[in-house]
């Protein structure tokens, strides 16, 4: 259980629910709301292997972080328009995260936020923070659309996780 001002967040993770053979992950995703290095400690008791965090500050840029956080989030891959708020995945030492490169792009705009990647590349993963764009039909859920429609050739054996803003009032297409 995390408090903060704005919200209480109950996290929470399942027993692993991904296998490939031999390898068993305990995945989280969680939107942190910012200063992700204020707060890492609610998910340590849980102890994921990956861990995917929607806005959270560049663990690579950050200034004022504690060496525990430095450690806990040494393993990670990121994206954002700043270093203060993007999408983040970390993972457990000893598991190695590989971008995956996938068209993020439709009729000249970045579909925002999508961070995908293979976890020792056996396990495809889609990292999600559907984001705000500069045009109506490319909000929210929209966007997410668009990539999946583009890339759908790609999208075999991919878990999807994220924070998917999926709400009525962004349909607009």
């Amino acid at each position: 259980l995390f408090r903060s001002p704005r919200s209480t967040v109950i996290l929470y993770a399942a027993q692993p629910f991904y296998c490939l053979g031999q390898l068993m992950l305990t995945m989280l995703t969680w939107n942190c709301g910012g200063a992700f290095r204020q707060k890492y400690q609610a998910i340590q008791e849980i102890d994921p292997d990956v861990w995917i965090i929607q806005e959270c500050e560049d663990p690579g840029q950050v200034r004022k972080s504690s060496q525990a956080y430095q450690d806990y989030c040494a393993n990670f891959l990121w994206i954002g328009e700043n270093k203060h708020k993007g999408l983040g995945v970390f993972a457990k030492p000893g598991l190695t995260l590989e971008p995956i490169n996938l068209n993020q792009t439709y009729r000249g705009r970045v579909l925002k936020w999508f961070l995908p990647f293979t976890i020792n590349n056996t396990v495809k993963v889609l990292a999600v923070w559907n984001h705000h764009n500069d045009a109506k039909a490319f909000q929210y859920i929209g966007q997410f659309w668009l990539l999946l429609e583009q890339n759908k050739h790609l999208f075999e054996d991919f878990i999807l996780l994220g924070d998917f803003n999926s709400n009525a009032r962004w349909d607009h297409w």
